[in-house]
This record gives C-alpha cells, sequence and structure tokens, in this order.
C-alpha cells in the first residue's frame, strides 16, 4: 500500500514539474512583445548580405562608418530597452489605436510620468499584422545624470530599413550633451 502511494506521489510531483516548465515557455502579451518582434527584424536582416552606415553626431564632431561584421543587437539596444511588455508594468500604460489610409499606429502612453518609457509607438500596416516602424521617447532621471532619447526604427519583411536616436544628456557637473546617431542598412 505505501508503495502505492509513493509511486502516485512520484507521478503527481513530476507531472506538477512538468506543468512549470512549460509555463515558463509561454510569455504572456502585456501589451505588444517588442523584444520578440525585434529578434525577428535582427533575424531577417542578419540573414541578408548587409552593410550598415552608421553616422554619429557628438560633441560637435560627425563620424560615418561602413560597418558589415555587425553586432546588430547591440546597434539596436536602446530598442530593446523600450520593451515595455513587462509584468511589472501591467495597467501603467495607456493603450491608443489610430488609423491613416495606409498605416495602423498602436501607442502605448505612460500612466506615470517616473516611467523609464514615456511612449512607445508601433506602426504596422493596414492589415495591423506587418510592423514597419518603431516611435519610442525614453528619459531617465537619477542624482547623477539625466537622459532624454527619441529613437525610431523603419523595417520591412527583409528587416531593418533604417534607424535613429536622437537625445540629450546632463551629468553632474558637465555641461548637456546633445548627439544623434543614424544607421541605415545597405544591401
Amino acid at each position: 500500500m505505501s508503495k502505492v502511494i509513493l509511486i502516485l506521489l512520484l507521478f503527481f510531483t513530476l507531472e506538477a514539474c512538468q506543468m512549470q516548465s512549460s509555463d515558463k515557455h509561454s510569455e504572456p502579451n502585456y501589451y505588444y512583445n517588442l523584444e520578440k518582434e525585434l529578434n525577428h527584424i535582427v533575424e531577417r536582416t542578419l540573414q541578408r548580405n548587409i552593410k550598415l552606415t552608421k553616422i554619429t553626431l557628438a560633441e560637435g564632431r560627425t563620424q560615418k562608418r561602413k560597418l558589415s561584421n555587425i553586432n546588430l543587437k547591440k546597434e539596436l539596444d536602446f530598442f530593446f530597452q523600450a520593451n515595455i511588455n513587462k509584468s511589472s508594468l501591467q495597467g501603467r500604460y495607456e493603450e491608443l489605436l489610430t488609423r491613416t489610409q495606409d498605416t495602423l499606429f498602436k501607442s502605448f502612453i505612460a500612466k506615470d510620468k517616473n516611467l523609464k518609457v514615456d511612449t512607445l509607438t508601433l506602426c504596422f500596416k493596414p492589415s495591423g499584422k506587418e510592423l514597419i516602424g518603431i516611435r519610442a521617447s525614453m528619459f531617465t532621471e537619477n542624482y547623477l545624470y539625466t537622459s532624454h532619447k527619441k529613437i525610431t526604427l523603419y523595417c520591412s519583411s527583409y528587416g531593418l530599413k533604417r534607424y535613429s536616436i536622437q537625445g540629450e544628456q546632463k551629468m553632474l557637473l558637465a555641461p548637456k550633451e546633445n548627439f544623434v546617431i543614424e544607421g541605415y542598412v545597405e544591401d
């Protein structure tokens, strides 16, 4: 009798473990899974033989470089930081849908101005299925540092087309610096 109870206990324990592990693989969507979409954009872009032209304007200097061996995920890091699909942010953004003749806009606006991402706007083809653009406004402030960025990315079913990061940062005891980083893909 005790063997039967032990086997049943072992069975239910293993069954519970399997249920927990399968739950980890399904990510809930609180807003829009931007990280997953960005990973797809990176993957589709890197499948092509591309070069990235990157232009940086900072501290009164302009630098233009053509990159062929690219860590695209690192280049798009600010866009990954704009992902608001997190359980801690659930209910902290208001969703707004607007439509023009050729674009569907899905905007998420922070209800609390202390959030890192003020606004996130996703642009889709009219069907609402193919992402064609991302815009976000991000703000960070602490006792040493203040930073404000406006980021924009354009993509297609082939992957990244171009991106732009415009911002300003102010460090304690240093003047405010403005910067612009732009990149576009050449096939």
